[in-house]
């Protein structure tokens, strides 16, 4: 079974995932597994399921756009915001464009502004877990985060970003924050644009500090077997296949996702090589649970 990075320490803490920690050896590549990926499969130093891919997110553009308007991609946030400036004064015949398409409700893309300044969601002491958005830091990146999208970016406040990819594909848009894997949808000729392959490029979501790059959410899927499961030979077999060499080399090339091993981070070519070479560093999960799985 396929479950979101985030969501497996509940299902393996209500016991419904076969510890597999005996069989880690067998698949490919166990011990170079992208370590937040493994992370995320662990409980009780126990393994739970398999890393398969993981996805991160950097700022998706527009190169035609970047040389009418004279801007190159920048290295910090105050660039970033200037080079904005600049798409829009270049673009101000046009009511409905965007330099940088921010939905209100697009929260993963909020997260590296907060981790940038030193803030976080939560944070943990004494085995108990308190909200941290209110802190100083937390308000000081979301702070900033709205003086960059709310001159430059025409979305829809109470949107999120399930359908970005679209309407970048409809010559509105010069820059989106997204998944390397968006970089197919939007140049679909299903819903999207091909005219716009040769025309896009992308660069890692840039820090306050010039010449950094923020932390970012590192999302992704793991790869378990139900603990109640009859056929847990040909389960696990199907998990190696998956998780395995053949398969992984085709989600890095075609999939445009990052493979679940270090080894394998260069697969990554063009556009998909700021995903997958080089992914924006440091990345970040969600906080796990660490109660025991239920007998």
């Amino acid at each position: 079974m396929e479950l979101g990075n985030t969501l497996v320490a509940k299902y393996a803490a209500a016991g419904a995932l076969q510890n597999i920690s005996g069989k880690k050896s067998g698949y490919d590549n166990s011990g170079t597994w992208l370590q937040s990926l493994t992370d995320s499969c662990t409980l009780n130093s126990k393994l739970y399921c398999v890393p398969y891919y993981a996805g991160s997110r950097a700022v998706i553009y527009r190169k035609d756009l970047f040389a009418a308007a004279g801007v190159q991609p920048p290295d910090s946030l105050d660039g970033l915001l200037s080079v904005g400036q600049k798409l829009m004064a270049a673009n101000s015949s046009d009511p409905n464009f965007s330099a940088l398409y921010y939905p209100g409700k697009y929260w993963y893309a909020a997260l590296p502004f907060v981790w940038d300044f030193g803030g976080d969601i939560a944070t943990q002491s004494g085995g108990k877990w308190s909200g941290a958005l209110n802190s100083s830091n937390s308000q000081q990146g979301l702070t900033t985060l709205n003086k960059l999208v709310t001159p430059l970016s025409k979305a829809d406040k109470t949107g999120d970003e399930a359908k970005q990819d679209a309407s970048f594909a409809q010559a509105h848009i010069a820059m989106i924050v997204a998944n390397g894997w968006e970089v197919g949808v939007i140049t679909d000729p299903k819903g999207g644009d091909p005219n716009l392959k040769d025309k896009l490029g992308a660069f890692p979501i840039p820090s306050h500090n010039a010449g950094q790059t923020a932390p970012v959410f590192l999302g992704g899927s793991d790869l378990g077997i139900a603990a109640k499961s009859k056929n847990q030979a040909l389960a696990n077999e199907w998990v190696g296949l998956l998780t395995g060499n053949k398969h992984m080399n085709e989600m890095a090339t075609v999939g445009g996702v990052i493979p679940n091993s270090t080894s394998m981070l260069s697969l990554g070519t063009g556009i998909n090589a700021v995903f997958s070479e080089k992914p924006p560093s440091p990345m970040r999960r969600r906080p796990q649970v660490t109660r025991s799985p239920r007998r």
